[in-house]
């Protein structure tokens, strides 16, 4: 099926039309939302009509079917039941077609609409349209199941959007300080949407009704690019004391922590592609072709694969989900989880 619209997703949630739906691309802060739109749709994440059951594998989907199998809690109501996929690696290109026959087959159930909602660092979108992923093909393309895809934003969108989260709080934001707010802060929504409170905060406490790119400079915290390269190095190489002043240097640049381990993150992505593409007999060439890399970085990625498991580099993303959870539940100091996920990310090399 083709690709649906923000609109047509909205349309459906409130009406509660029954279906499977995924939500997948590169920008959380919109994925969270629609997932928010479609549960209070049933109530709520309280209510009775929404159960939510994790997706391992398609060796162990038995919460999946006895969640949609089970008579509604409110007698004749719908209900919705979210499948969460919540570690990297489970859906993949040669995982995808179980995925869909489940979603599909959990789909067929009457009265039960499916949502199935995967952050960035769970689900490789590749980059659509000209180059997605394989995986996001068969998903996105499967008969039966409305796949809404969310990229990152920018432009005119972006700047409306702020502009809009500012009025919510009761403050004026004009275009120009929105496109100041961007260049400043970053075009990553969910650091946005952090920046955004604060600047109210701060310009509701001082009386401030217009919002200016003084309250801006004074308040928000710039983005800065993380030296990926340095620190994915170190971290590739299993140097854990290099990584750890890499990370060091980062904490005094006052890089955003989710920025920082979403960089860590496509590094092991972008490794475990490196080694099944090894594993199924591609040369070093053939890798850095398919991948789309240059040589040297390549070379470099093929060299750090040769010592590691394909289950360690698993497991490595793992521990990314992880850290992600803990810093967005502020279970621990954010940059605390991303010391914990060095820590633990030369578990798996080969000596």
């Amino acid at each position: 099926m083709p690709l649906i619209t923000a609109a047509v997703f909205k349309s459906t949630a409130r009406e509660r039309r029954p279906g499977v739906f995924v939500l997948a691309g590169e920008e959380d802060y919109l994925i969270n939302h629609y997932r928010g739109m479609m549960r209070e749709a049933y109530g709520g994440k309280e209510s009775l009509n929404y159960v939510c059951v994790a997706y391992s594998g398609p060796d162990n989907t038995s919460e999946v079917f006895d969640a949609v199998s089970a008579p509604s809690m409110l007698g004749g109501e719908d209900k919705l039941v979210e499948v969460m996929v919540t570690e990297p690696g489970i859906i993949t290109s040669t995982t995808a077609e179980e995925f869909v026959k489940v979603l599909k087959e959990a789909g067929r159930y009457p009265g039960c609409s499916i949502l199935v909602a995967m952050r960035a660092d769970v689900f490789d979108c590749g980059s659509p349209p000209r180059r997605p992923s394989a995986a996001f093909t068969k998903i996105s393309g499967a008969e039966g199941i409305y796949f809404l895809y969310l990229p990152r934003q920018g432009g005119a969108a972006l700047r409306k959007w702020i502009m809009r989260r500012f009025g919510s709080h009761g403050v004026v934001c004009g275009d120009d300080v929105a496109q100041y707010m961007i260049d400043v802060c970053g075009n990553f929504m969910t650091m946005l949407a952090r920046e955004i409170d604060k600047a109210s905060y701060y310009a509701i406490s001082h009386k401030i009704k217009n919002i200016n790119r003084g309250v801006i400079d004074l308040v928000c915290c710039p983005y800065a690019e993380p030296d990926a390269f340095g620190l994915s190095n170190a971290i590739l190489s299993g140097r854990t004391s290099e990584a750890l002043d890499a990370l060091r240097a980062e904490v005094m640049r006052r890089t955003e922590p989710l920025m920082l381990l979403a960089s860590i993150t496509r590094v092991f992505v972008d490794l475990l592609a490196v080694r099944v593409l090894l594993d199924e007999g591609s040369s070093p060439r053939e890798v850095a072709s398919q991948l789309k890399m240059n040589e040297y970085k390549a070379s470099l990625y093929i060299k750090s694969a040769a010592t590691r498991s394909r289950t360690s580099i698993e497991n490595a993303l793992i521990h990314c989900a992880d850290a992600d959870m803990l810093i967005k539940l502020s279970t621990v100091p954010p940059y605390t989880a991303i010391e914990r996920l060095i820590c633990s990310a030369d578990a798996g090399v080969r000596s």
